[in-house]
């Protein structure tokens, strides 16, 4: 790789890197008033004999050749290296968010140590603000026991610590919201790189999906297309149904592809023809300055990267584990009650030389008697925080769902195990404190479905059954369906 003679060496220069299974990008770029100026980029290619340690070995000593010695390091870490899941918290101020979600998520996981980075973010179209008045949904992410080591070998090789550590896939969301400011409620995005892509399915701006997909180029390098829309319709298969008000299960409308935007016009609309949905190419590098010596070849895969850069220049990152969001430091009275003692003091030196030292002595007592009002005001004022807090979380966790006791119910509305055989069984949240039970089920003959149906259904259970279809084996199981059930759990009276 061709690398200029001189370069300026600056403090606002940032390096963002990121990686997936395949290769390490990284990408120098310094931000300007009208957005992101791109002055550099790396890939180090990754396999058995190039570990991720080594690779960052050697872009250390690539940075250190071009002169690139003072930045400001951004880390994107994949998404299997993060814990991310979808919390429904009671009433809270911004003051108690962080302290309630921390605690939510050490609930929810269980064996993460204490020190672990846990960050969250309101999607916008979620954006009840945390207000104190109105149930709060939100995403929280947590670092991976394991991913520490990872973080760890990366700083060593380098020689610095991050000052940002993101998640590439919400990277990659952020730089489609700012591009795509009109979308569909319900998309498919698509990173296409090398020999491999990152898909997310969206929600408006929740990511309810997110994996890597590996792809096997044709001989003449591009990229096959029937095997990229199969993997599209395996992930939109295996993806957490969107939750729509008529209960039925809701499409994506759109899919939308990062990659090079000289691509033929051809892949596009056989994508198109293959999947049945609209399809739109998007150009990462929209309103992004390049600088004359960058390989734009390299350029055109910096997706995630010209994402990270992008968040860090708005400050705008969804979660960043170097920074996470905290409660805000409490009021320092004591500051201001010395302040005022002093003007007092002074005040009444005025007055007289005689009646100093009986003055002086009076505000001592004075300050003392405050600072220890204070002081309790601030004890009651912890107390009662903490019982609101407690308070929230007991109501919040009477309405959860106890998915012992549905698994139970619903064992004991199916038929004997001659009349039907439950294939396949899966129990997940669904948003506003619901579940989802979905069942693949095979029983004697059609008209079993009905009483099924019947008895699993009453006033917190509503039921609903697709795909019925005659199986093809030769057992007396004859007749195959699947089923969802909604569960609703009796609403929690709120103490006066």
């Amino acid at each position: 790789m061709k690398i200029p003679l001189r370069r300026r060496r600056s403090a606002h220069t940032w390096v963002a890197l990121a990686w997936d299974p395949h290769e390490l990008l990284a990408a120098v770029a310094r931000p300007t008033a009208n957005g992101i100026e791109l002055l550099e980029a790396y890939d180090v290619t990754l396999d058995k004999d190039v570990t991720l340690s080594h690779a960052c070995r050697e872009l250390a000593e690539r940075l250190r050749a071009a002169q690139w010695t003072s930045y400001r390091f951004l880390l994107g870490v994949p998404r299997s290296l993060v814990e991310i899941i979808s919390l429904d918290l009671p009433p809270a101020t911004a003051a108690q968010l962080p302290a309630l979600v921390r605690n939510e998520v050490y609930r929810q996981i269980g064996d993460l140590p204490d020190d672990t980075p846990i960050d969250y973010f309101i999607p916008e179209n979620d954006r009840t603000a945390a207000d104190g008045q109105s149930t709060i949904q939100l995403e929280a992410g947590a670092l991976r026991p394991d991913t520490s080591a990872v973080i760890k070998s990366i700083s060593d090789a380098l020689g610095k610590q991050p000052d940002s550590i993101v998640v590439r896939s919400l990277a990659i969301a952020s730089l489609f919201r700012r591009q795509v400011k009109v979308r569909p409620q319900h998309t498919v995005l698509l990173n296409l790189m090398r020999s491999n892509a990152d898909l997310s399915v969206l929600d408006g701006d929740r990511i309810m999906f997110t994996r890597s997909i590996h792809l096997t180029p044709l001989p003449d390098g591009n990229v096959d297309i029937h095997h990229l829309a199969d993997e599209v319709r395996m992930s939109l298969f295996v993806a957490p149904q969107v939750e729509t008000s008529s209960e039925e299960p809701q499409p994506p409308e759109h899919v939308y592809i990062f990659a090079d935007v000289q691509s033929d016009s051809q892949f596009v609309e056989q994508l198109a023809d293959e999947l049945q949905l609209a399809v739109t190419l998007l150009n990462p590098l929209a309103g992004t300055k390049l600088n004359a010596s960058m390989d734009t070849e390299l350029a055109k895969r910096l997706t995630p990267l010209i994402g990270i850069l992008c968040d860090a220049q708005k400050q705008e990152a969804p979660l960043d584990f170097a920074n996470p969001k905290e409660a805000p430091p409490p009021p320092r009275v004591g500051r201001k009650i010395a302040a005022y003692a002093v003007a007092i003091g002074t005040v009444l030196g005025i007055v007289g030389y005689q009646l100093r030292h009986d003055v002086v002595i009076a505000q001592q007592a004075a300050d003392a008697v405050d600072e220890d009002v204070a002081m309790q005001q601030q004890l009651l004022k912890k107390v009662r925080t903490k019982t609101d807090v407690l308070d929230a979380v007991q109501r919040w966790e009477a309405s959860q769902i106890n998915w012992l006791d549905e698994l139970r119910y619903v064992s004991q509305q199916l038929p004997a195990a001659e009349d039907a055989v439950v294939q396949r069984i899966s129990l997940a949240p669904s948003g506003n404190g619901r579940g989802v039970i979905s069942m693949s089920v095979k029983v004697k003959n059609q008209s079993l479905i009905a009483p099924l149906e019947d008895g699993l259904r009453d006033e917190q259970h509503s039921v609903s059954s697709q795909r019925i279809s005659q199986s093809s084996g030769g057992d007396d199981l004859s007749c195959q369906f699947e089923t969802s059930v909604l569960i609703t759990p009796k609403p929690v009276s709120t103490p006066e």
